[in-house]
């Protein structure tokens, strides 16, 4: 194991585990850290951050679900629902 000296003010010496294990470790994590997908992921979470600070955290980019216009007119609905009220009401008067 190695160790980093402590200085008057530093912070707290570090041991370093230089078993293989650790080191394989170690250097495995390295190669992937610097793997092209990171660095792919890297670029994306910038483009992210920074188009949530261009919106000033507002959210200007939501996506909002658009109202479904298709089937018949609200006219036309309410025509037939108007009817089918005063049908139903006029059977329970003659029952």
């Amino acid at each position: 194991m190695s160790t980093t000296k402590q200085g008057a003010n530093d912070t707290p010496a570090q041991i370093t585990d230089m078993r293989p294990e650790a080191v394989a470790q170690r250097r495995l994590q390295e190669i992937a850290d610097n793997s092209s997908q990171v660095q792919q992921l890297q670029a994306y979470q910038l483009i992210a951050d920074n188009a949530d600070h261009k919106n000033n955290g507002t959210g200007a980019n939501v996506i909002q679900k658009k109202e479904n216009n298709t089937g018949p007119p609200r006219s036309i609905k309410n025509r037939h629902r108007r009817s089918f009220r005063s049908f139903t009401q006029r059977c329970e008067c003659t029952l």
